[in-house]
């Protein structure tokens, strides 16, 4: 019983670490402009906004950064327990490691699905999560628009997606070489 818990907690916090540690990393990564920079390091440090975005459009950059804020307490704490999570199991890493990257890999599977066929619907149910408010909707020349175009977060989500893919098939990859390690250190 216990073990079927820790278990079906690795099922669920390794989707989300892996998906939230490609958020980071791909954000990072990515070329952007001056003002794109100066945006995302106002929602996520809190740095100073200079850009010219109105009062609607900094009233949701303000509840972006509230969403951040959010978003690195769960990723700190994910990745917190699933790091104990698999140090206390480490006897199991193995079948730790493959049932992480095979959840990661299913759950992205069906997001991507679902953001290959409708992504304006995905944009739009994830900002109805996150901003039920609705103050997320702006005109096509608002700054806010002009700055992050629907095609920035097209790039960004596809490509936050295929590397928590490639982390999930990583983990599964991995499971799969220590398993052919200990069979033949056994031989």
């Amino acid at each position: 019983m216990y073990k079927r818990l820790l278990t079906t907690l690795l099922i669920i916090l390794t989707p989300i670490v892996l998906l939230l540690l490609a958020y980071f990393l791909v954000l990072g990564l990515t070329p952007m402009t001056i003002e794109q920079t100066e945006t995302i390091d106002f929602v996520q440090k809190g740095s100073e906004l200079q850009l010219n975005y109105t009062a609607k459009e900094y009233s949701h950059l303000e509840d972006v950064q509230d969403v951040m804020k959010g978003v690195k307490i769960v990723f700190i704490v994910g990745l917190l327990l699933l790091f104990g999570l698999v140090v206390y199991s480490w006897k199991d890493r193995k079948r730790l490691l493959k049932y992480g990257g095979v959840s990661t890999v299913v759950f992205v599977g069906v997001v991507l699905m679902f953001s290959l066929v409708a992504f304006k619907y995905t944009f739009t149910f994830f900002h109805q999560i996150f901003f039920p408010q609705g103050n997320w909707q702006f005109a096509v020349d608002s700054l806010l628009i002009q700055t992050f175009p629907l095609e920035f977060f097209i790039s960004i989500s596809r490509n936050i997606f295929l590397l928590t893919l490639g982390l999930g098939i990583l983990f599964i990859v991995i499971s799969y070489l220590l398993k052919h390690d200990h069979k033949s250190k056994r031989s």
